[in-house]
């Protein structure tokens, strides 16, 4: 009997090991697809290479305020927002709740004012569940995509919000996930089959208020 058991066991931590393994992956013809997750690291898809630098490196150095438009596809929910950021500091405004990252990371509500320690995403998970879609999230968003492609991707330039951006559309399965970035190193717009998000205003300059909030 606890030769049984201990089989049962085994079965049970290999069935859940699969569970939790990588995502599947289609590849693109003629070329195995990347699952390269890590920053920095070749995405397998060369053109996508500036993109993913551009989000990974240039935009923390940089120094802006950015406005974004952000739609949660499943249930048409919509949401302004607004990146504040320097080396060091960022802070995300997303309708009335704004994440503050400058090494007292804290949540604050604009309309009562009052913050909390601690970075609370759940407040405004109904529209998006991270607030760092502008940079280092939408560059691991486009390394998954890459991974899983079901074509090469293919690449462009257009203007989004008066800025100038390279773009990448990466096809899945039947539809197609599309990423672009400004000279600044940030997002200027993602568009796949849940979310979108658009950048409506960008200025170099910042108001430090924001960081002495809590």
């Amino acid at each position: 009997m606890p030769n049984r058991r201990l089989a049962a066991l085994g079965l049970s931590v290999l069935l859940a090991g699969c569970a939790l393994g990588d995502r599947p992956k289609l590849e693109s013809p003629g070329q195995a697809a990347s699952t390269t997750v890590a920053r920095g690291s070749p995405s397998g898809a060369p053109g996508a290479d500036k993109i993913l630098a551009a989000l990974e490196q240039s935009a923390d150095q940089s120094t802006f305020t950015a406005k974004y438009h952000l739609t949660r596809k499943l249930g048409d929910v919509e949401r302004d927002a607004v990146v504040v950021h320097r080396p060091g500091a960022t802070a995300v405004t997303i309708g009335d709740w704004t994440f503050i990252r400058d090494g007292q990371d804290r949540t604050c509500q604009t309309s009562t004012g009052k913050c909390v320690p601690g970075i609370l995403l759940q407040r405004v998970s109904d529209v998006i569940n991270t607030d760092n879609f502008w940079a280092s999230t939408a560059a691991i968003q486009i390394r998954l995509g890459l991974g899983q492609r079901s074509a090469d991707p293919t690449f462009s330039s257009e203007p989004v919000a008066g800025q100038n951006s390279d773009c990448v559309s990466i096809p899945l399965g039947g539809g197609v996930e599309k990423y672009c970035v400004g000279p600044t190193g940030i997002e200027t717009l993602t568009n796949r089959n849940d979310l979108a998000v658009r950048l409506t205003a960008l200025s170099p300059t910042i108001d430090e208020k924001v960081f002495r909030r809590g």
